[in-house]
């Protein structure tokens, strides 16, 4: 396996261990009769073929294709996340978010071809997700104890939710997203414990990116440390901010397809938390340069005073 995932299937609802899948094989162009092993992506999503079945369904099928394929397209994920963690400079920094941002985006697409979010009338697969869980859940392992959550479906909420692994949270933690203590992050919590389903190499690559500084404070520091020029903290604030509206574009997605399979009321006060938090995360750099600099130049302090009225523009 590796950190992204993308190796050997993808994590399933049960919370976060491999799905059992396998990706059909094509003959490579070289002779000998040998295989070339075709990647899973959103454009040949059926070509997914679960090969351990629980209840044999197309909706079982369905859910494992989306999952598969998000394992694979993590890899995205993981690389721009080693370059966040190795950037040095504002250069570096807003082209390491892009790259995040990007990765982030074809997660999104991947639920987007899956029929996750689309608009109505839209090409989506002829599934029906709220019957999955109404046979599957007799194959899903006990909730533990310390989870302390409401009941069954916000279990069942938790596992379908948090199903993709650990992109979750190397996204939160890049993008300097607090974790808050609903049930959501209780859950991920669990996932990434010692005891928990991930496989122990994508434990290890998490528990080393959590350790880091998160770029959010790296942002932080450098605009408290050195006199960047305007222009440069525009492009840092629209670089983060950009991945925070993609990864609340890409968390969305998640609790859409929650309220697919379980219904429009589940896991609401978890995602409403969850939602604040992502949105709190956002820059705000060229209002507090503004506010630190007016009292200087005898210019107002707040960021108000700079708006103009309609009668005032182009003065």
């Amino acid at each position: 396996d590796t950190a992204g995932g993308g190796s050997r299937g993808s994590d399933t609802a049960g919370g976060g261990s491999r799905t059992p899948g396998r990706r059909r094989h094509r003959p490579s162009g070289g002779g000998g009769g040998e295989k070339k092993m075709a990647r899973p992506s959103r454009h040949g999503m059926r070509r997914v073929v679960p090969i351990h079945r629980f209840v044999c369904f197309e909706e079982e099928d369905w859910f494992v294709r989306l999952h598969v394929v998000l394992a694979a397209e993590a890899g995205g994920v993981i690389a721009a996340a080693k370059r966040c963690l190795g950037a040095r400079d504002t250069n570096e920094q807003v082209w390491a978010l892009q790259a995040l941002e990007s990765s982030i985006e074809t997660l999104v697409k991947v639920h987007y071809a899956a029929g996750i979010g689309q608009a109505p009338g839209a090409d989506a697969p002829p599934v029906s997700p709220s019957v999955l869980m109404g046979r599957l859940h007799r194959f899903l392992p006990p909730t533990p104890p310390e989870l302390r959550l409401c009941g069954d479906a916000e279990a069942m909420g938790a596992r379908v939710y948090c199903a993709t692994g650990i992109d979750q949270s190397v996204i939160l933690h890049l993008v300097g997203v607090r974790g808050g203590g609903h049930a959501l992050q209780r859950f991920r919590d669990l996932q990434q414990t010692a005891g928990g389903d991930l496989p122990a190499p994508h434990r290890l690559f998490l528990a080393d990116v959590l350790r880091r500084t998160p770029m959010r404070e790296r942002v932080d520091a450098a605009v408290g440390g050195e006199r960047l020029a305007v222009q440069e903290l525009a492009r840092l604030e629209l670089a983060h901010n950009s991945c925070i509206d993609m990864a609340l574009r890409f968390f969305t997605r998640r609790h859409e397809l929650v309220r697919a399979t379980l219904g429009v009321d589940a896991l609401a006060s978890a995602w409403q938390q969850e939602r604040a938090l992502i949105q709190g995360a956002r820059l705000r750099l060229l209002v507090e340069r503004r506010e630190m600099e007016g009292p200087r130049r005898g210019l107002p302090t707040r960021a108000h005073a700079y708006k103009r009225e309609p009668t005032e523009r182009g003065r």
